[in-house]
């Protein structure tokens, strides 16, 4: 899958050790869920990104995980009921250094964007 081979690709492993990268793989896998999306949201530079914004509102993303410099622009978005922060690989693996670390009471979702390097 794309998440797989982005989080994989040299570029990124510059960043973010094999061990690590893998993990995030792991969880990424035995946690995704399919959503329908309606588009709507226009806040990226980048118009392409605008799908992935438009992905975590739906799906209710606690965070947004991308490297993308136009995304990191914004921040954070305004999801339904909450703010959602975009933040970069390096600081998810900051705040979240192991897979068992994001068991959290209710629910809790993270949507990983294509990421590109800092």
């Amino acid at each position: 899958d794309e998440f797989a081979v982005k989080i994989l690709s040299k570029k990124i492993r510059r960043d973010v050790p094999a061990d690590e990268a893998f993990s995030l793989i792991g969880y990424y896998n035995e946690g995704v869920e399919m959503t329908a999306v309606t588009p709507g949201i226009n806040l990226s530079k980048d118009p392409k990104d605008n799908m992935f914004l438009d992905l975590a509102v739906t799906g209710k993303a606690d965070l947004i995980v991308s490297g993308d410099s136009d995304l990191r622009l914004l921040r954070s978005i305004k999801g339904i009921g909450h703010v959602i922060p975009i933040i970069t690989p390096k600081q998810f693996l900051a705040q979240y250094p192991a897979p068992e670390t994001l068991v959290a009471p209710g629910p809790f979702s993270v949507f990983f964007k294509s990421v590109r390097p800092e």
